[in-house]
């Protein structure tokens, strides 16, 4: 008999929970910008890189969106006369909370998450490649601007801490500043 009022009010309580949660649809963002590597090491070496993000929104609980991003940052700086190329591509899952605000134009905005990234460094001088990979976590906040009911532009500022798989591998930790286009399905 208690097995059955236990789980009587779990399963009221998880109604209720269903009922007040606000689930809506998901979102895709395109955003493009620039990689700013933190490390003193890395940003004499590879100064400043490209950026480019592909973001898909899978999950938004009332205040709280879940998402998957993937993209990719480029640098090339000249090395003994040829170009030393570094790429970097990411896999993130973050959440991010949006605050309450009454029918919002502006939506301010941070967030947190985990990612794998695949980094290689390529130089003409040398016959070789450099492949590693790495993981890590990162921090962000930013504004979301609502252009119309589907579509959304935002600013974000992204810090990404990446741990080195080698003691002698330069850190590629680093800020992501982007600007990107949204739309709402």
């Amino acid at each position: 008999m208690k097995l059955w009022k236990k789980k009587t009010f779990r399963n009221i309580g998880l109604i209720i929970f269903i009922t007040v949660l606000n689930i809506n649809a998901s979102n895709l963002w395109v955003s493009g910008g620039l990689y700013d590597f933190a490390n003193d090491v890395s940003k004499e070496f590879y100064k400043y890189g490209w950026s480019f993000r592909v973001q898909y929104d899978f999950l938004q609980l009332s205040q709280m969106n879940f998402s998957i991003s993937t993209g990719g940052s480029f640098s090339s700086v000249p090395y003994n006369g040829e170009e030393h190329e570094m790429y970097l591509i990411p896999l993130q899952f973050s959440w991010r909370y949006n605050f309450l605000m009454e029918h919002p134009t502006i939506q301010p905005f941070f967030g947190s998450g985990i990612g794998a990234f695949a980094k290689m460094d390529l130089n003409e001088f040398f016959p070789k490649r450099h492949h590693a990979y790495t993981y890590g976590y990162h921090l962000f906040s930013g504004l979301e601007y609502k252009i119309s009911d589907r579509v959304k532009s935002k600013f974000e500022m992204r810090y990404n801490v990446l741990i080195p798989p080698t003691l002698e591998d330069i850190n590629s930790s680093g800020f992501d500043i982007l600007i990107g286009v949204g739309y709402s399905f």
